[in-house]
């Protein structure tokens, strides 16, 4: 029997509320990676000098807050036997110098398109108030037509940056600031009670 669109939206939802994130003390949002061999979790690319996080790494961790809140803190737990102390703290600094980074790229990419919107907002503005000027003037009706339709596409062009993308950007910010500065803990993955 096929299950419709709602019957799945169900299930799903059931199936998310048995794994309900767990917090710590402080109300921050637990994640908890699984590191069996830690070959790879750094870049291959990452010099002696400043260390990188590989990018699946990243994948997995952005894949594992992006069901919170956007404004839930996060605390990193790691769970590893190959891990040494002096590895936890090379990790630790680049998993916040990764973030921080990229806490930075956002901030960069919203302020573009802050002036990209603003410079569109002027021209449909600008281009509006000829096309009112042409139709006033009775001029050919195509081209009032042509040039209303291209200030209404820069109008809603602008909307789009300031209500959705830059808000979008602005989600991911506060993601990102998380991580950037979440603590971590590295604990003994236990003999294979987790999996």
């Amino acid at each position: 029997m096929l299950k419709t669109f709602k019957e799945i939206k169900q299930e799903i939802t059931a199936r998310r509320a048995h794994r309900e994130c767990r917090h710590d003390e402080d109300g921050r949002a637990v994640v908890e990676l699984t590191v069996r061999d830690d070959n790879d979790f750094l870049s291959p690319y990452s010099s002696g000098t400043r260390s990188v996080i590989n990018g699946d790494v990243a994948e997995f961790i952005e894949a594992s807050v992006m069901p919170l809140n956007a404004n839930d803190l996060v605390r990193l737990e790691i769970y590893s036997d190959e891990i040494t102390q002096d590895e936890q703290k090379v990790y630790t600094a680049a998993i916040h110098d990764y973030y921080a980074e990229h806490v930075e790229d956002t901030l960069t990419e919203r302020r573009r398109l802050l002036k990209i919107a603003i410079y569109m907002a002027v021209v449909g503005v600008l281009a509006l108030a000829i096309a009112v000027t042409l139709f006033a003037l009775d001029a050919n009706e195509v081209f009032t037509d042509i040039v209303e339709i291209f200030a209404w596409v820069f109008l809603w062009e602008t909307i789009d940056i300031l209500c959705f993308q830059r808000s979008l950007l602005r989600i991911k910010q506060k993601r990102y600031l998380a991580l950037a500065d979440c603590p971590i803990d590295f604990l003994p993955l236990g003999g294979g009670d987790r999996l």
